[in-house]
């Protein structure tokens, strides 16, 4: 160790010589990481050293040890070659049989096309039933074998190790301990071996269906704390295995029985156990790679060299050549001595706490170091604890003696002065303890609660359209229309499947999304199991006008989808998916990850990597965890928000029915009694916008709600409003605010403790109905605000006067974008967000940095009740502008959305609606009205919009 800092040293000067200046920093930080590790654990180190030193030389006396290790290798090498030639020839016990994934012959000889129009094998071998258990045995028999024979190295190891250590002083012949270790290893305590050997195996399938398991769950920070701990447990077993065997191989105890001794023994020597754990290995390894290195370095050095006297100058790649053969050659050669060295050192350890023990020594040498480790540690406690002793006697007299403190603090003696340092010290440390554990606890119970809320979501009764107040036909038309209208669905199709590319969309999938969107009903949901023939007559003919006039060309046909049981082409699929999910379904570890919340990412299909339509209650919920200091920065950031909205005149009110909080600003004077709503999107609610609230007119009753769930208030939960309750809400609003300009503003309270809409507003306002302009209102929208105002719009039609649609996503030609916000991929685990985000990074076309994409990604479409609105309780159907709209709106579009198609927005909206007024800023994203410069004052134009008379 102390040679390789010192190698660490010499390189960081001479890179540093070289001027490469940031090598020479890391180098440096290295040396001093590695310095300060050797003088942390001077102490083990040396004791190590010691150790080796004596390993080496028991090691030296017993050579055949390692040819005991290589007579060992190659009987598990003629034990495994006929295993594997076995099940080679099991291999071919099978049939061919017809590739079910093949459903046309190929254009090429011997292919087939698949259900996307790939090539595909048009046979398979299929294996006979018994084939696969046999592969499984013999992989278990293999392991075992491999197991056994790792043991009883160990063990005949430590039985050389042992007689020579407790060999008289002054042996040198230790002829024949080999030989006896062998024999007592194939002998009486075979039976040792071999369980030995079956534990190691049982660790390492564990082990294996543990990483399994944490790869498959990725993201998910329950599987892996579990795997954690799993993985702890399985280290802890195997290092007492290895020690228990050793101590087999010197008393010749059964292996339970070696295992409880040594376990004992090792309790009792505890922290010099944990010295040798890592040191050994740390140090070997790093000699073997250094003399490699040097090796391969040198055989290269005396190549080249000869190369050049001998003029031949272009063999220097033979140089390089043979100087990495030696290398390899060198290294495995050195990596199979250091492998035996510390079975040696392993022993060595156990011998001297036997030597302990029994009061005997047997190496003074070793044990010298062993009593210096030893008397340092204790010296070390004895002093601390006397500190504590003098500092509860300084700060704690007794009562009968006089309390004496110098007059003069600074005349105080120096130990006096010192003493409470170390005992603060202490209790800091406690004290940062004690916060830790407090705040892990509140961690992981706030977590807890985040995945209960979201098992809660997923089991809570599923939403569906309500059809009384919902005409079906008259849908189907307007949307028939509209999308054969749409300037671009070749975009509309792969986003609704989320962004998967067309070519690769099953063409009776795109017709199932047409039936769905048609009819806002799964087939499911009729009775007949299948749509009804005017919904899929309607949807064939779109198709088919949407193919002839954009050229959309599809994948072929997959087979039904979803499949039932009986479907012949994919029955064996269907029938073994349903037995997996009753079986896994069953089993303690399942029901153990589904109380705490743990979910599949995504819906899967019978057909691997079928692709489906994002709708409705058919995703998973992928919603991210927040922490608790972020939520506690949220709920700061709030507050401050809020304390702003009450400086500028607003008052804070709550609908208790649907949890909708309102901010209603009532002037004394009025310039006119319409009503100005301001509706927001998704993120923290209200918040983000108050800079955008305080510049609407000071003359204006001005009423700002708060949709519940999405804006990361306290008041969360499954019932969450539907689009006609909120419209209601509105409405409300407007009949109850809306009064005379002449309302007695003095008489306006603010109901602490009850509901402001109580009593139908008794006490607020007057209760004469106002004589002007009567249940009028100018609403602007920002993105989900606009979903909201479409179905304000729908069911109030007569209430609305002037409308600003801000990032719209109410029309149908951004609704697949929109579908998608919390769909993608990016949500399902850590490796896919960070993925995402570095291909965002590296685009130089992206506009958005790092704390955006973090912003829109993780924070808003993984938030637990974004995901909630997006999956389980908004329809497309509610959320679509039908209009009719006219110069009464207006429509702001951000040129680099990614959420709203504006391009193709605007394309549509001009043709439709050519009176609508429109604003394209080309440099805004989403939400940029609020973010970024205005250089063509587009906020300024939208409050004189809807400051018109």
């Amino acid at each position: 160790m102390y040679a390789k800092v010192g190698v660490l040293a010499v390189v960081t000067i001479a890179s540093l010589a070289h001027g490469a200046l940031q090598v020479s920093l890391l180098l440096a930080f290295l040396t001093l990481l590695s310095a300060l590790v050797v003088w942390m654990w001077r102490d083990e180190l040396n004791l190590v050293a010691s150790m080796i030193a004596v390993s080496t030389q028991s090691l030296s006396d017993n050579p055949h040890l390692v040819s005991v290790t290589m007579l060992l290798q190659l009987g598990v090498l003629a034990y495994i070659l006929p295993l594997a030639w076995f099940a080679v020839s099991a291999s071919q016990h099978g049939s061919a049989a017809i590739n079910k994934y093949a459903i046309d012959k190929a254009t090429t000889a011997n292919a087939c096309v698949g259900y996307y129009g790939q090539v595909v094998d048009c046979c398979t071998w299929e294996l006979e039933h018994w084939v696969g258990g046999y592969f499984a045995l013999v992989f278990f028999a293999a392991m075992w074998v491999f197991a056994a024979a790792l043991e009883c190295r160990m063990y005949v190891v430590g039985g050389v190790v042992s007689q020579w250590y407790f060999a008289p002083a002054g042996t040198t012949n230790f002829k024949g301990t080999t030989k006896t270790s062998l024999r007592n290893a194939f002998g009486p305590s075979f039976g040792t071996i071999c369980y030995g050997g079956f534990v190691i195996t049982a660790i390492e399938f564990l082990k294996a269906a543990a990483e399994k398991a944490r790869r498959e769950n990725r993201g998910n920070l329950l599987m892996c704390c579990l795997s954690i701990c799993l993985e702890c447990i399985y280290n802890i077993i195997e290092y007492i295995t290895r020690f228990a065997m050793i101590q087999a191989s010197m008393s010749g105890e059964a292996f339970c029985d070696a295992a409880r001794t040594i376990a004992d023994l090792l309790q009792r020597n505890f922290l010099l156990a944990y010295g040798t754990y890592y040191f050994p290995q740390t140090i070997l390894g790093t000699v073997v790679l250094v003399l490699s290195g040097l090796f391969g370095y040198s055989i290269y050095t005396l190549s080249d060299l000869g190369y050049a006297i001998s003029g031949d100058d272009n063999n220097s790649k033979n140089a390089i050549i043979g100087g990495c053969i030696c290398f390899v050659v060198s290294y495995i050669v050195l990596t199979f001595v250091v492998m035996i060295l510390l079975n040696v050192v392993d022993a060595v350890f156990v011998c001297y706490a036997v030597d302990k023990d029994r009061s005997t020594i047997h190496h003074p040498d070793l044990h010298q170091v062993f009593n210096d480790v030893t008397e340092r540690q204790t010296a070390k406690q004895r002093t601390e604890q006397e500190n504590d002793d003098a500092n509860t006697k300084y700060s704690s007299p007794h009562p009968t003696e006089p309390l004496l403190l110098p007059l003069f603090p600074h005349t105080a003696p120096h130990h006096a002065r010192g003493r409470p340092t170390a005992m603060w010290r202490r209790r800091g440390v406690h004290v940062a303890r004690a916060l830790g554990a407090a705040y892990a606890a509140a961690e992981l119970t706030a977590f807890v609660g985040h995945q209960k809320r979201i098992s809660e979501i997923e089991r809570a009764p599923k939403r569906t359209m309500d059809f009384n107040a919902f005409d079906v036909d008259a849908h189907a038309l307007w949307f028939a229309r509209e999308l054969r209208r749409e300037p671009n669905p070749r975009r509309l199709f792969e986003e609704v499947f989320n962004d998967r590319a067309l070519e690769t969309i099953p063409r009776n999938r795109a017709l199932a999304m047409l039936e769905f969107y048609l009819s806002a009903r799964e087939a499911s949901e009729h009775a007949s199991g299948t749509h009804p023939r005017g919904i899929r007559r309607a949807a064939e003919s779109l198709l088919r006008d949407l193919e002839r006039r954009h050229g959309l060309k599809f994948a072929r046909d997959c087979p039904v989808w979803p499949a039932r049981v009986g479907d012949a082409t994919l029955a064996e699929e269907v029938e073994a998916d349903e037995r997996m999910a009753k079986e896994h379904g069953a089993s303690w570890g399942s029901w153990f990850l589904r109380f705490f919340g743990y979910r599949e990412s995504r819906i899967h299909s019978p057909v691997e990597g079928t692709p489906d339509f994002i709708r409705t209650n058919t995703h998973n919920i992928t919603a991210w965890y927040k922490p608790l200091l972020l939520q506690l920065m949220i709920w700061r950031y709030r507050a401050k928000s809020e304390e702003t909205l009450r400086r500028s005149g607003f008052k804070e009110y709550k609908d208790e029915d649907t949890d909708v909080k309102l901010w209603v600003r009532i002037p004394e004077t009025c310039a006119h009694d319409t009503v100005l709503f301001f509706l927001h999107g998704f993120g923290m609610g209200v918040p983000p916008y108050t800079s955008f609230i305080e510049k609407l007119p000071k003359d204006r009753i001005v009423v700002v709600p708060e949709w519940p769930n999405i804006s990361y208030g306290l008041d969360r939960s499954h019932e969450y409003p539907t689009p006609r309750q909120l419209a209601n809400v509105l409405a409300q609003t407007v009949e109850r605010v809306q009064d005379e300009k002449s309302l007695l503003y003095p008489q306006v309270e603010e109901a602490d403790a009850q509901p402001w809409y109580r009593e139908r507003f008794g006490g607020w306002f007057r209760k004469t109905p106002s004589k002007g302009e009567l249940n009028k209102c100018d609403v602007i929208a920002h993105s989900y605000g606009t979903v909201v105002l479409t179905g304000f719009r729908r069911h109030y039609p007569d209430m609305v006067r002037r409308c600003v649609y801000i990032d719209p996503v109410c029309f149908l030609p951004a609704f697949g974008s929109y579908l998608k916000y919390a769909y993608d991929d990016h949500l399902l685990a850590w490796q896919h967000l960070t993925h995402y985000i570095s291909n965002k990074l590296a685009n130089p076309e992206e506009p958005m940095d790092l704390f955006n994409i973090l912003l829109s990604s993780w924070f808003i479409k993984g938030d637990v009740s974004t995901q909630q609105l997006m999956k389980r309780l908004l329809f497309p159907h509610e959320a679509w502008e039908r209009g009719p709209m006219s110069s009464e709106d207006l429509i702001v579009l951000s040129g680099l959305d990614e959420i709203v198609a504006s391009k193709e927005v605007e394309a549509r909206l001009r043709v439709a609606w050519p009176t609508v007024r429109m604003i394209h800023e080309k440099q805004w994203q989403h939400g940029g009205f609020l973010l970024e410069p205005d250089p063509h004052d587009v906020v300024p134009l939208i409050l004189k919009f809807v400051s018109k008379v």
